[in-house]
């Protein structure tokens, strides 16, 4: 069974990591992706085990870097800028435009008609 995700999940566990740093060994990984891309400072315990064998045993988080914190501002207004809210609040504004242009064309042809 597989379970729906929301499309910007990647988004907010970045930003969650970047924020407060990794609580579990799950975010080892994702962890790890933000070192590799300099978003943040640190290092990796890999396990060389048969059964394990390539998987993030333990990891050395030293902080965020300045490139980490803009990333995760600018993941922080993509998430923002897809919610429900939002989508809403654009909504509103295309129906206000539309609104506001019928209610001219009426007063123009009002006008006209005096």
């Amino acid at each position: 069974m597989t379970t729906k995700r929301r499309p910007d999940e990647f988004k907010r566990r970045y930003v969650r990591i970047l924020t407060e740093g990794p609580r579990t060994p799950s975010d080892y990984a994702a962890a790890m992706e933000l070192v590799d891309a300099g978003h943040a400072k640190g290092s990796a315990i890999v396990s060389h085990g048969r059964d394990d064998y390539g998987r993030i045993t333990n990891l050395l988080w030293n902080g965020v870097t300045v490139k980490g914190r803009m990333f995760a501002d600018e993941l922080q207004r993509q998430i923002d800028a897809s919610s429900t809210r939002a989508k809403l609040i654009r909504i509103a504004l295309v129906a206000g435009g539309f609104s506001a242009g019928a209610l001219v064309q009426f007063g123009a042809a009002y006008i006209g008609r005096a």
